[in-house]
């Protein structure tokens, strides 16, 4: 597990969500935000963007948290 997919979790949970409200909210499948949690994957930089706000976290937050979110760009 990555330190992105760790955040991305903790930013989900603190948020009281579901991966399958998550990936409602922002437009995937729980699966998609499974394989982010689980660090199979990673989001796409705008998808990042709209995770972290649907959160309720900046995306900076998010990024400083984990560089492998913007590092991929």
């Amino acid at each position: 597990m990555s330190a992105l997919s760790e955040q991305i979790r903790t930013a989900r949970t603190e948020a009281g969500m579901t991966q399958a409200e998550l990936g409602e909210m922002i437009g995937v499948s729980a699966q998609t935000v499974w394989r982010w949690e689980d660090g199979r994957n990673v989001p796409d930089f705008l998808t990042g963007v709209r995770l972290a706000l649907a959160c309720g976290v900046s995306p900076e937050t998010l990024a400083k948290r984990s560089t492998g979110l913007y590092s991929r760009i």
